[in-house]
């Protein structure tokens, strides 16, 4: 009797191959755009053939999604790893994050300003995902404001503003200036926000 719990078969190898053709399309994105690279370079890359390539993803589209929302998963995961910590400390968690996983990093700085674009297909996930982002963001704020780590004299929507900005900004910043250490900067820059010490 068998006691594995593994997934086996040909549901395995399809769930393996589509991460790898994301691996593929995420190199491929990263180098040239979502714009300029093409499913046929992707399904080479990838030892498929372009048909071959539609039967595990539709569309160039699909692909962007998948490309976008691992980006997105492994930052929660990254976050989990340290127990949710408060928001200051996961500022400097993304950004570390962000850091170390540069080609990720790279294709997010590129597809969000392609997708400025109101045409672009990612345009209206990278704008539900500043819409979210900006609620949840200001919503840790106010958390952060009555535990008494951040100063309650500022105003919660415009910190919330701030700090997304100030980690995408970063996040373009590693990739044009060597050297560049953006969690250092957000420790840095959050400390600021921080409520002093009494007596100081």
């Amino acid at each position: 009797m068998s006691t594995s719990t593994g997934t086996r078969g040909p549901y395995r190898k399809s769930v393996e191959r589509r991460r790898e053709i994301v691996q593929t399309a995420l190199d491929v994105f990263a180098e040239r755009g979502y714009s300029s690279g093409s499913m046929r370079e992707i399904a080479a890359r990838a030892g498929l053939t372009q048909s071959g390539l539609l039967h595990h993803f539709a569309s160039k589209e699909d692909l962007l999604t998948e490309v976008v929302e691992l980006r997105d998963r492994q930052v929660d995961e990254a976050l989990a790893r340290h127990g949710a910590p408060p928001l200051l400390e996961r500022m400097a968690v993304i950004a570390a994050h962000n850091r170390e996983n540069r080609k990720l990093s790279s294709v997010f700085v590129i597809l969000s300003a392609e997708a400025v674009a109101e045409e672009h297909p990612a345009h209206e996930y990278f704008r539900r995902r500043y819409e979210r982002q900006h609620v949840e963001t200001e919503r840790a704020v106010r958390e952060e404001q009555r535990s008494g780590r951040i100063r309650p004299d500022l105003d919660a929507g415009a910190v919330a503003a701030g700090l997304v900005a100030l980690l995408d900004g970063f996040e373009l910043q590693q990739e044009l200036r060597p050297g560049f250490d953006p969690e250092r900067a957000v420790r840095a820059f959050v400390s600021s926000l921080s409520v002093l010490p009494t007596g100081s």
